[in-house]
């Protein structure tokens, strides 16, 4: 597949979604997804409620640009989780994006899942 890679991970970088990218680099969404698998990129999709309304609706564009950070963070802290045999948390990963000095979104995330876990299991065990 030829195409401009720096710029499609540039924009990658940039939270921007398939089709975006695509779209920037005349290439399909599709086979933006391919050259994402075959770098091992996580998914940057477009994220709605449950009432159906868009984020970028409700949210400023500033919010928007963090809720699709942590949303990014937070599926590569549950991933790590999972391998690591530990349940996500999203009450914990919250907490933990809201208190951390960003400079590892993923690490913060998992670190808080770990954390949330480690208090259920003293409760569990008293």
């Amino acid at each position: 597949m030829t195409f401009n890679e720096p710029l499609a991970m540039k924009l990658y970088r940039e939270l921007k979604n398939d089709t975006q990218i695509g779209q920037a680099v005349d290439k399909t969404k599709n086979a933006i997804a391919m050259w994402r698998r075959k770098n091992n990129l996580p998914s940057i999709a477009d994220t709605t409620y449950n009432s159906g309304i868009h984020y970028k609706k409700v949210l400023t564009p500033i919010q928007a640009k963090e809720m699709r950070r942590f949303l990014v963070a937070l599926d590569k802290g549950a991933t790590l989780c999972k391998q690591a045999g530990v349940k996500p948390d999203i009450h914990a990963a919250m907490f933990a994006w809201g208190n951390a000095k960003m400079s590892s979104e993923e690490k913060v995330i998992t670190q808080g899942f770990i954390s949330r876990e480690n208090k259920e299991m003293e409760k569990e065990h008293g």
